[in-house]
């Protein structure tokens, strides 16, 4: 794979890196500064690039009460503050997840297992080859 950096903050190239199993990312205390204006950002680099396996997701998880998609609008306006090219965002927007916590609940750990095992990219990739076979079988 070959990457080819850029001085204006837009995405480095359309490489997927294959072979790669898919995987999910957990961000905790998603909604804080740090995730905003640092990780999503350089996830968003790493997507550009083509260095994240083709199915992933990032999933952010605060005690903040918010919906997914305010979540979203909040990470695009840090990095839109942060001049990246965001020609590609709403290519990497669909991979990102949110889910409140309560960190002293054991129910909401069981809330968030829920969740993962619900948007799991594996078991998501696994039914749309399933499915694929079967359209292929017809």
């Amino acid at each position: 794979m070959t990457n080819t950096k850029t001085n204006d903050g837009g995405c480095l190239g359309d490489n997927v890196t294959r072979g790669v199993a898919p995987c999910q990312i957990v961000i905790f205390g998603a909604s804080g500064d740090l995730t905003a204006r640092k990780l999503v950002p350089s996830l968003f680099d790493l997507f550009c690039s083509g260095s994240l396996p083709g199915h992933f997701q990032i999933i952010g998880c605060a005690r903040t009460k918010m919906s997914q998609d305010q979540f979203r609008e909040r990470l695009y306006a840090k990095c839109s503050q942060a001049r990246r090219r965001l020609d590609r965002w709403h290519d990497f927007v669909g991979h990102i997840y949110y889910q409140p916590v309560v960190y002293d609940s054991a129910d909401s750990f069981v809330a968030l297992k829920k969740f993962l095992q619900e948007v799991d990219p594996e078991k998501n990739m696994e039914r749309s080859e399933e499915h694929t076979s079967e359209l292929q079988s017809h």
